[in-house]
């Protein structure tokens, strides 16, 4: 319920983002292409997700266009987070980690 919540919240931030004028918005992508996301934050001008097969993705928010950095490791993200400097994965298992987008 709180993913669900989260990827609401933060899909309605990003489409006041990318908007031209207040109150419009248009897609990002096409249709369908974030039914897999598990968990997502916008950061330096991006907006960062993890599908549900363990993969991080880095998308451009004006293109929709996106590339997933690294193999499968995500599997077991339940939130991302960012501090305006780093990246931040928590896990079901509760650790924290910190992404090295480098």
């Amino acid at each position: 319920m709180k993913r669900t919540l989260f990827l609401w919240m933060s899909f309605f931030f990003l489409a006041g983002a990318v908007t031209a004028s207040p109150g419009a918005w248009k897609q990002v992508g096409r249709a369908g292409d974030w039914k897999n996301t598990m968990a997502a934050t916008a950061f330096g001008g991006f907006l960062y997700t993890v599908e549900s097969t363990g993969i991080l993705y880095k998308t451009t928010l004006t293109t929709g266009g996106w590339e997933p950095l690294g193999n499968a490791e995500f599997g077991g993200t339940i939130w991302l987070a960012n501090d305006g400097s780093s990246l931040y994965s928590l896990e079901k298992s509760g650790s924290l980690y910190e992404i090295d987008l480098n």
